[in-house]
């Protein structure tokens, strides 16, 4: 009777993990991830080589166009940079090669709104940080940054926005 018992017990339990297993979603592009190594990172910025000689910097996403975060890496030029302000995104920047220093804080100059961000041609009154390769810097939502220098032979960050959690 007992081995009757056990057996009954543990085809439940298979039956049970069989319909746990059965019931997995099939993976989709935001269950995929999304994967590039070292080379494959510095070859993409190789390519946007001189698409837009005259802009202060050039950008190619690498998070798909239905992801909740917008990652992008940003080849950035020594000519003037535009100052920013997300109202409902926080950005990270992390430093591939190069460097420069970006302004945190105070109020941007000739800001214009762009839906929920502002832009402008600098800072007054921020906080200056110089950040060199390998050194990142979170920029919380609704906080004016900018790029005040950049090094001679330009710089490439990656930018990741983080939407506001509601």
């Amino acid at each position: 009777m007992r081995i009757l018992a056990t057996t009954g017990v543990l085809l439940l339990l298979t039956g049970t993990v069989w319909t746990q297993r059965a019931a997995t979603p099939p993976p989709t592009d935001l269950t995929k991830g999304t994967a590039m190594n070292a080379a494959e990172l510095h070859a993409a910025i190789a390519r946007l080589g001189d698409e837009r000689p005259n802009a202060s910097a050039r950008v190619f996403t690498l998070a798909g166009p239905n992801s909740p975060y917008s990652v992008n890496v940003e080849h950035r030029t020594n000519q003037p940079q535009a100052a920013s302000l997300h109202d409902a995104d926080a950005e990270m920047f992390y430093v591939i090669d190069g460097g420069g220093t970006m302004v945190t804080g105070g109020t941007i100059v000739e800001a214009t709104r762009n839906g929920p961000n502002l832009s402008g041609k600098g800072i007054e009154g921020g906080i200056p940080r110089t950040l060199a390769p390998g050194d990142f810097f979170m920029v919380p939502e609704g906080v004016a940054h900018w790029w005040s220098q950049v090094d001679p032979a330009g710089m490439n960050v990656m930018s990741i926005h983080f939407p506001r959690v509601k």
